[in-house]
């Protein structure tokens, strides 16, 4: 059975500003005879059978199914997908997401992008529930795609526990303006 993916993207405008496309962001579409999902490929820092990716049916955010990250021991493993995008655009990256056993001192369930070395916003427990998880990004000047990533861990900072993913969207916030040849900008703590 050959899958048609044009037919399953989502291409909204929102009042926020316009969604970028990702390819099956629901997980809605597995390939009825290996099983595997569409359009991610799965990544480990330590390619074991500690470590791995779930499909599961039911008890998703939305629609159907949902995918889970799982690291019997420490690890940095994802979901990943190349996104094209605009170049000096700003972004917001969002995930539904439920965390678990991913212990408080480790970098647990993230979205991130791949070509960056911020470390981003993570969930180490949800207490069972879904809990919407949000990051912004701006590209260069030169960018016009990146390799989202749906994880458990990051760089340097490996974990253990367990995440599940739904619904992935990017969405457009506006372009980024360069700065000028003698303004300054002021960094302050938060």
């Amino acid at each position: 059975m050959i899958i048609i993916n044009l037919l399953c993207f989502t291409f909204i405008n929102i009042a926020r500003g316009e969604e970028v496309l990702i390819l099956n962001s629901s997980f809605e579409e597995v390939d009825e005879k290996t099983g595997e999902l569409a359009n991610w490929i799965y990544d480990a820092w330590q390619q074991t059978e500690t470590a791995n990716y779930s499909i599961h049916k039911g008890d998703a955010k939305t629609g159907d199914y949902f995918v889970s990250i799982t690291h019997l021991e420490d690890n940095d493993s994802r979901l990943i997908q190349k996104v094209k995008v605009e170049a000096n655009t700003s972004y917001k990256l969002s995930a539904w997401v439920r965390a678990t056993h991913i212990p408080d001192n480790h970098i647990g369930a993230n979205i991130s992008i791949l070509e960056a070395d911020d470390i981003p916003i993570s969930i180490c427990d949800t207490d069972g529930e879904w809990q919407l998880l949000e990051q912004t990004f701006e590209t260069d000047e030169q960018q016009t795609e990146i390799t989202l990533a749906l994880r458990l861990g990051f760089y340097g900072n490996v974990s253990k526990g367990m995440v599940a993913f739904d619904d992935v969207s990017i969405h457009r916030i506006g372009t980024v303006q360069p700065l000028k040849y003698n303004e300054t900008v002021e960094k302050k703590c938060l």
